[in-house]
């Protein structure tokens, strides 16, 4: 689809050529729409920070910042990217997510329908945000890492500050987290924890400390998880065969 006649672009010289803008979607300010780049109806691109004091998460924010739509990149329905974003190549911004101001968006990679990527925030290539996932502002994220759906991080240790309304931007520590890692659903990261390569953060773990590269954590709070002991009576069954359903001593066989 060419350009639609109902969609509102401030600037439409800085559209590239073959990008796609479909009824009603806004592109605030100066977007660039790179080659092949589309924009779905009701999409909001380049919208600009608002507020002022405790209610500026960017304060000293400049709201005239390109706002760029990498090659081949869909931002979906509803979706809102704010002004000084930048989404690499070949990615997807989801139904009704949201990439906030000074954050940025690796080649291929998926930010899920109603997640959250917020300000200044580093998603590297190949990475996956998944539905309803809030990464939060300052986070970093490796190549090749998975978010899973409803993981929440946070950035911001000072419960004080929180209490008298402070401006959060000299306090914030957000999360780290290396490349290959896998976070399960619904997981919580706190502030500050650096998350070693290819580690496993399984479901609805709450991540206090630092994990090591290619640990596996789990619980409340999260801690390593241990091997199973040969004899475990509760081990997963992983192959069934005649003689262990008539009660007989399982013999070896190869597979």
């Amino acid at each position: 689809m060419p350009i639609d006649h109902r969609a509102i672009i401030d600037n439409p010289e800085l559209l590239r050529p073959h990008c796609s803008v479909h009824p009603l979607a806004v592109l605030m300010g100066s977007v660039i729409l790179e080659r092949g780049a589309s924009v779905m109806p009701h999409a909001v691109v380049g919208k600009p920070t608002r507020g002022a004091g405790t209610l500026a998460r960017t304060p000293d924010r400049n709201v005239e910042d390109e706002t760029v739509i990498g090659e081949r990149t869909t931002v979906d329905c509803h979706a809102v990217v704010y002004a000084g974003a930048r989404v690499g190549p070949h990615s997807i911004i989801g139904t009704h997510a949201t990439v906030r101001e000074g954050s940025v968006i690796g080649s291929r990679c998926v930010i899920g329908d109603h997640a959250t990527v917020s300000h200044d925030c580093v998603v590297s290539d190949d990475v996956s945000v998944m539905d309803g996932a809030v990464v939060i502002g300052g986070t970093i994220i490796g190549q090749g890492s998975f978010i899973g759906p409803g993981v929440v991080m946070a950035n911001d240790p000072d419960i004080e500050g929180l209490r008298n309304y402070k401006t959060p931007n000299d306090r914030l520590v957000p999360p780290v987290i290396g490349k290959r890692v896998v976070i399960g659903c619904g997981a919580v990261i706190l502030p500050g924890v650096h998350i070693g390569d290819g580690a496993t953060i399984c479901a609805g773990a709450v991540v206090t400390k630092d994990v090591r590269p290619g640990d596996i954590v789990v619980g409340l709070p999260a801690r390593p998880k241990l091997p199973r002991p040969a004899n475990d009576p509760f081990a997963p069954i992983t192959r069934f065969s005649p003689e262990i359903v008539e009660g007989e001593e399982p013999t070896t066989r190869p597979v």
